[in-house]
């Protein structure tokens, strides 16, 4: 039995490897970013920035600026709203560079307001930027106020032509 002992201490223990347990799957720690919200209400100032913003990076894309006057409280400014996600208005605005500007009640914005003579909304004004001048120097390739709710366009496709029309309306300025 002493034999046995000795032999016991005199080989090599078993190598044991430990379990470890699986990893846990990933979970996102936060929910993902959501999406800029339509209507932002912007200082003057903040509101200059942005369409001073807009204009560099229509300029480089070569794309017109659409300046949407709105407000969440209006009922076609909200269908017109719903309208944009829809084909094939939703493909045309990628064609364009687009500022929303919340008017809030008419409390907002007052000289742009003024300036593209905007007196109700839905109110849209279409824009071949020039980054030298004040947005109301732009050329205006169409505007026009949209009332879906109770009105024209009816429907997504009828933005779309507008917003086309307006583009090609731009292309041919710009040939001579």
């Amino acid at each position: 039995m002493l034999t046995a002992l000795l032999l016991a201490c005199t080989t090599e223990p078993a190598v044991v490897e430990p379990i470890t347990p699986e990893p846990p799957k990933a979970v996102p720690t936060s929910a993902p970013e959501p999406a800029q919200p339509y209507w932002v209400e912007r200082t003057d100032l903040e509101l200059d920035d942005l369409i001073r913003e807009t204009c560099d990076g229509a300029v480089a894309s070569d794309r017109p600026v659409l300046l949407a006057f709105s407000a969440p409280w209006c009922g076609d400014c909200k269908r017109v709203r719903q309208l944009e996600d829809q084909e094939p208005l939703k493909s045309e605005l990628e064609q364009w560079s687009k500022v929303v500007v919340h008017v809030g009640r008419f409390d907002r914005h007052a000289p742009l307001r003024e300036a593209f003579g905007v007196q109700s909304i839905a109110h849209w004004v279409a824009l071949d930027p020039d980054c030298e001048v004040p947005v109301t120097a732009w050329k205006r390739l169409a505007e026009g106020v949209f009332e879906p709710a109770s009105g024209e366009p009816r429907s997504a496709g009828d933005l779309a032509r507008w917003l086309r029309a307006a583009r090609t309306n731009r292309v041919e300025r710009r040939d001579p």
